[in-house]
């Protein structure tokens, strides 16, 4: 996979990570932190402001991110990677397109079918159990 810049410019820092946030996924430990919630403009704000300038996310409340906001183009290359190819691509022409809702009803949508299919809860006790367990002092 080759490293692409997208054209970010013009669009609001906090609506571009609230989207970038969303379509990401959980990813290793991750599971265990990782919201239920989509996440907001307000609160992708509040977390831009909590970084002191810093626009790189490596994870996000659990998500694999792998991106730098900062600037007027986003390099795809680790965002993409992880979350699937083209995926910010995706993003940023759903918000240029004015999709930002869109992209929350996935957000959603794929949280509803993947606890659905693939968790429960004696399941997430269990691998929180074992997470716990793995870094217990011995």
């Amino acid at each position: 996979m080759a490293d692409e810049e997208i054209d970010v410019k013009g669009i609001d820092k906090a609506e571009l990570l609230a989207a970038l946030y969303n379509n990401s996924q959980p990813l290793g430990m991750g599971f265990l932190v990782a919201k239920a919630e989509p996440m907001t403009k307000a609160a992708a704000q509040a977390v831009l402001d909590n970084q002191a300038g810093d626009t790189y996310f490596d994870y996000l409340q659990g998500r694999v991110m792998k991106i730098d906001i900062g600037g007027d183009t986003l390099n795809t290359w680790g965002y993409d990677r992880d979350n699937g190819a083209g995926s910010v691509a995706r993003v940023v022409a759903d918000l240029k397109a004015g999709k930002f809702d869109a992209i929350i009803d996935k957000f959603q949508e794929n949280a509803q079918s993947a606890t659905a299919a693939t968790y429960n809860e004696p399941a997430l006790e269990a691998l929180a159990r074992q997470a716990r367990n793995q870094f217990r002092p011995r």
